[in-house]
């Protein structure tokens, strides 16, 4: 009998793992890969992340001062050097943090896909079946999962991505140690597209909804289109694909706990629903559902209590305004204006700037980002002008 059997080994289920074994509780962690198994991801660790768990510089591809932030036509630097995030590949990334788990008294199984889950007989059946106090779902977006914890699969939207190779003097000179982020619906028509800079390579990007006609054409023309950068890239291989996918959630869902499990990290829905990072929410899930399963597991204290939590921590300051600034940016087709209108404003203003600074590093909350931004609103309806009447009601 473990006191909890963890499915999914990113940062969310190895964050929980690694917090329960910290405690003194027994933890199986379950992951159907390999170990180092490919996660396609542009592979940032924001400023805020990296104060929840710091990252060894081994791991550390590029350390990142600035990022340029496009819109069609115009384009602003954001950044401070003592407010730095970094790259990563998410290879290396996820396994250090199963790597953190072992050490801390958790145990990994890999290579094992979980075939059933009981919640009414408190067992997870992989290549055996397995007894627990609590299952921690941290599987993604997975829609057969979903179904024996009995929710329903969330809004999503879809990744897709390519890790190319170049020369670390290039990526210096072209790039540097700076993010990329292009607002340009005709490439991404919900979210944006990216260059992610790495010491001998960059990941590159976009975000669609899954009805998006010709993604994959997107991703090629978005490459071809920026050969100022990209000039001489060629493509990396893992397994026998190019080009990779994975599934964003749009929104926490609807029911996060029950009598014996609770759901973290994207499988819960708690990506930023702005700039759709994953991996500070997925970190910070992990190390909550261990604080409620510790309080459950002693004491008999309901698992609701995970919710009460990551309301209070997760959702009041952060998901509550990243999902406010999600309907003002994405989803209609004064986007692109919109941006033109935010782009060329924090070239000049200050809260304007600062507010995309910390919306890209999270060091402060998304609703200090949101209040900056809304102290701007009037200046963006003078720059939209007449189209700033349809834009209206999502900024008010």
């Amino acid at each position: 009998m473990h006191d909890a059997v963890v499915i999914g080994g990113g940062p969310a289920g190895a964050s929980c793992a690694g917090s329960l074994a910290e405690k003194g509780f027994s933890c199986l962690l379950l992951e159907k890969s390999n170990p180092k198994r490919y996660k396609a991801c542009a592979g940032g660790v924001s400023f805020g992340a990296f104060n929840v768990n710091p990252v060894p510089s081994s791991l550390v591809e590029r350390k990142i001062v600035l990022a340029r932030i496009f819109s069609p036509l115009k384009s602003v630097e954001v950044g401070k050097a003592e407010e730095p995030g970094y790259t990563v590949y998410r290879t290396e990334y996820d396994q250090w943090l199963r790597d953190q788990a072992v050490e801390k008294g958790a145990e990994i199984h890999y290579r094992e896909k979980v075939k059933e889950v009981s919640l009414k007989n408190y067992t997870v059946r992989g290549k055996e079946e397995y007894n627990t106090r609590v299952i921690v779902g941290a599987f993604g977006v997975c829609p057969r999962l979903y179904r024996w914890f009995g929710v329903s699969l969330p809004a999503w939207v879809q990744l897709i991505q390519q890790e190319l190779t170049l020369p670390d003097h290039t990526i210096s000179e072209r790039i540097g140690n700076c993010i990329e982020i292009y607002f340009n619906s005709s490439y991404a028509p919900w979210g944006y597209s990216w260059i992610f800079p790495k010491k001998e390579g960059v990941s590159v990007g976009l975000l669609a909804l899954p009805r998006t006609a010709k993604k994959k054409e997107r991703l090629t023309r978005f490459i071809h289109d920026h050969q100022n950068k990209l000039k001489g890239a060629t493509p990396k291989k893992f397994g026998k694909k190019y080009t990779f996918g994975g599934f964003i959630p749009l929104k926490p869902v609807e029911k996060t706990y029950g009598d014996n499990h609770v759901l973290v990290g994207d499988s819960a829905g708690f990506c930023d629903p702005v700039t759709y990072e994953g991996i500070l929410n997925a970190l910070k899930s992990g190390r909550i559902a261990a604080d409620a399963i510790e309080k459950y597991v002693e004491s008999g204290q309901p698992l609701s209590l995970y919710e009460k939590l990551w309301r209070k921590k997760l959702y009041l300051k952060e998901l509550k305004y990243a999902q406010k600034l999600q309907t003002l940016m994405y989803g209609h087709d004064l986007s692109d204006l919109l941006a033109e209108a935010v782009v060329d404003m924090a070239a000049h203003n200050e809260g304007m700037n600062t507010a995309l600074r910390w919306l890209l590093n999270g060091k402060e909350s998304r609703k200090t980002v949101y209040n900056l931004i809304m102290k701007e609103k009037f200046g963006i309806v003078r720059k939209l002008g007449l189209s700033s009447v349809k834009l209206l009601p999502r900024l008010i």
